[in-house]
């Protein structure tokens, strides 16, 4: 071995971070030669220690003092606590005869805490929202609470979450909510001011200012719009819906005044053809009876015989009774307006149907014209008998209504469908109109004609 090395004054070695303490290495050289030297620092510590020399040269039995100076970095990854460190003597011409040294330094700890307000100034009409950032710079855990306060005692505050454990140069955020005590609806905002304090074990609080801009609960564009809905429901009710509703009316008319053509048409079609077939009876029956006593007259014979007398029967010829025919069904539309005054009663009844014929409703359309208040009542009326309710409506919700009925209502010659309209006081007249189609089933007349 050609180095001896010693390391003096290193057992009680403590240095906090940010700051330098030093120690000494003695050598001597044992060897026969002069001999370099190299120092080399090994360990955590070996970033922030330096040995002054780093490198010794030395003749034969001579001896060196060489300082080692600890300066630590004030920075989160100096670690706290006791550190081992090692110090390595390198012989330039024989480094397998190095000698290596070791001690222990204490390094001391040291808190270092920062916040902000992210934003300052939070802006809401019923919360705000923030983030407080905490940055911790120091080398050891650290707990920290939160509080807030207004100088009004006008805002609550509330912190996810309330306290923390901060880590050696970790970052946090923690979510901030401020409430206004109380709201206002209109106007201008306001500023309210409050500070909030971040409060760390063993070190002074930090304050920080912020700012909250408590808006109205209602905006600026709230008033335009109920302004504009009003428009639309005014324009729709006053100009929209008036012509909407004539036009549906109209059309509703003209179809049914057009369908009312028709039917009448096939009506008169209808009653031709009977007509015409009535004539054909009573000619065909006419001409039967003009055979029938010519048959007669011509069919008594008298034969004189001196002792026989004939005389032939008389033979009656009787023609064949004609088949009644099938009733006839057409398609018939109806209309029935009722006009009552307010406080008041209207009726209007179907036309009476004729014996043996039937009137089956299978749609019907009832309007209220007036846009009155009021009930509108479909009834059947029977002679004798009580009258029964088909259909009931509120003229206060009632525009057009349309029904269709899977199994149709049918009026017999001796029933009527009778339109009833009561009428509220306190306003206009009520105008009901009632639009109905369905088939109407006649019998047709038959002649049967029998020769005696």
């Amino acid at each position: 071995m050609s180095v001896i090395a010693a390391l003096q004054g290193a057992e009680s070695l403590t240095v906090d971070p940010g700051r330098e303490t030093s120690c000494e290495l003695s050598l001597s050289n044992t060897g026969t030669i002069v001999e370099q030297f190299s120092i080399l620092v090994l360990g955590d510590a070996a970033g922030w220690v330096r040995a002054e020399p780093p490198v010794v040269s030395m003749f034969p039995g001579a001896q060196q003092t060489v300082t080692l100076r600890f300066a630590p970095p004030r920075d989160h990854t100096t670690l706290a606590g006791e550190l081992p460190f090692a110090i390595k003597v390198i012989p330039s011409n024989e480094p397998e005869e190095s000698v290596t040294e070791e001690g222990v330094i204490t390094v001391g700890s040291f808190n270092d805490v920062g916040a902000e307000l992210l934003p300052r100034q939070p802006i809401g009409r019923v919360v705000g929202r923030q983030r407080l950032a905490i940055d911790s710079r120091g080398n050891i855990p650290l707990p920290v609470i939160f509080t807030a306060l207004d100088p009004s005692d006008a805002l609550r505050f509330g912190f996810r979450p309330p306290r923390l454990t901060t880590a050696p140069g970790a970052a946090h955020f923690v979510r901030v909510s401020i409430r206004p005590r109380h709201r206002f609806w209109r106007g201008h905002e306001q500023m309210k001011p409050y500070q909030v304090t971040v409060a760390a074990e063993g070190e002074r609080p930090l304050v920080l200012d912020g700012q909250f801009r408590q808006r109205p609960v209602l905006p600026r564009w709230f008033y335009g719009l109920v302004t504009l809905i009003a428009a639309a429901i005014l324009v729709w009710f006053f100009i929209l819906q008036p012509a909407v509703h004539d036009t549906a009316v109209n059309a509703n008319k003209a179809a049914l005044a057009a369908q009312q053509q028709q039917t009448n048409a096939l009506k008169s079609a209808v009653t031709n053809a009977q007509n015409s077939a009535n004539s054909a009876n009573q000619a065909a029956s006419a001409a039967l009876s003009a055979t029938g006593k010519t048959t007669t007259t011509s069919s008594t014979t008298t034969t004189v015989k001196p002792t026989t007398t004939t005389t032939a029967t008389p033979v009656a010829t009787a023609a064949a009774p004609t088949t009644l025919p099938p009733p006839v069904t057409v398609s018939t539309d109806g209309h029935l307006e009722a006009v009552a005054a307010p406080g008041s009663s209207a009726t209007v009844p179907t036309p009476p149907v004729a014996s043996g014929s039937t009137l089956t409703v299978s749609d019907l359309i009832i309007q209220n014209i007036s846009g009155s208040q009021g009930t509108a009542r479909l009834e059947r009326v029977i002679p004798g008998q009580p009258t029964q309710e088909l259909l009931i409506e509120n003229l206060g919700s009632l525009t057009d209504k349309e029904y269709t009925f899977p199994t149709p209502m049918v009026f017999t010659h001796d029933q009527q469908m009778q339109l009833r309209v009561d009428c509220s006081g306190n306003q206009t007249a009520c105008d009901v109109a009632v639009y109905y189609t369905g088939p109407l089933t006649e019998p047709q007349s038959a002649t049967t004609t029998t020769i005696p």
